[in-house]
């Protein structure tokens, strides 16, 4: 890709174009994206690709010829699995475990590097939130995860290995040492400055990062950031229209108000906005689960109160 993104670059330049004059109303193209092209750290999509050599003055054929559009199939399963969450739920992880079956039967051979990579990433996070096996995921971070520590920006195929480290440490049987705390506050801070950066498409990642540095948070008992990450965490899913895990957001809602707050009445209302969201994407295990969560905090809260 890197290649490509010089090529890109290259012809852009010959022709004396600036960025902002080759994204023009950025409604095809913004300016970001073309950045993140242009040096090889995204891959264009069929519609920019062709928007591009649009602009260049050449066929998108001989621009990108070993460019491979990805079967909208494979997209649909992809994107299912990065988007859904288990919550625990038996039928949803059988449903995952036969995609994965799908993908690898029929498309993993056939598809370029970087969607291996995706994919082996996704069932490495899946066998450990379902099956507690981190034997993948131990694997890919340590072949990737010492390089994206020295990055000072985070690209989306950062985002997903960084998403194994977190997930690891927020595990209630991992025990997180000084050196894990010191690495994850930094990791912490530089996704807090990146938000913005992100791509809408991207969102749901960033959505489900900064849930898990809820969760991390809450178990180092720094409390320091909650309201600045669940502010971040309501703005995303607002412009996202994104309703999947709004409950999740409202059950950590009522916990910061609760155990941190000491107030009741407001994460009561927390509660009853948590379910009234599962109801929408039509959940009931996760009310369920809802509601065995807020039993299980009452009785923490008041114990704690005497």
């Amino acid at each position: 890709m890197r290649e490509f993104g010089e090529k890109i670059k290259r012809l852009r330049l010959a022709k004396k174009i600036s960025r902002s004059e080759f994204c023009g109303d950025e409604s095809e193209l913004s300016i970001r994206q073309l950045i993140r092209i242009e040096n090889g750290e995204s891959r264009p999509t069929l519609t920019k690709l062709k928007y591009i050599a649009e602009r260049l003055g050449v066929e998108d054929y001989k621009l990108m010829p070993s460019y491979i559009e990805l079967d909208k199939e494979y997209l649909e399963l992809k994107y299912f699995l990065m988007r859904t969450p288990t919550y625990e739920d038996e039928t949803i992880a059988q449903k995952k475990e036969s995609i994965f079956d799908k993908i690898f039967e029929e498309y993993y051979d056939r598809l370029p590097e970087e969607e291996r990579f995706i994919i082996d990433v996704l069932q490495a996070y899946d066998d450990f939130g379902w099956w507690h096996d981190d034997s993948n995921l131990g694997m890919i971070l340590q072949e990737y995860f010492d390089h994206i520590l020295l990055k000072s920006e985070y690209e989306v195929n950062d985002i997903l290995i960084i998403k194994l480290f977190l997930v690891r440490l927020v595990h209630q049987d991992t025990i997180i040492d000084e050196i894990e705390v010191n690495t994850f506050l930094v990791i912490a801070d530089k996704i807090l400055q990146q938000v913005e950066m992100f791509d809408i498409e991207y969102s749901f990642l960033i959505r489900d990062s900064l849930l898990l540095l809820l969760g991390i948070f809450e178990k180092i008992a720094n409390y320091s950031q909650f309201e600045d990450i669940l502010y971040k965490l309501n703005e995303i899913t607002s412009k996202s229209y994104d309703y999947q895990k709004k409950p999740i957001i409202r059950l950590w809602e009522w916990r910061y108000a609760l155990f941190v707050k000491k107030d009741y009445p407001v994460a009561e209302n927390y509660f009853q906005e948590a379910k009234v969201f599962a109801r929408m994407i039509d959940n009931r295990h996760l009310i369920e689960q809802l509601e065995k969560q807020w039993e299980h905090d009452l009785q923490d809260f008041f114990k704690n109160k005497h």
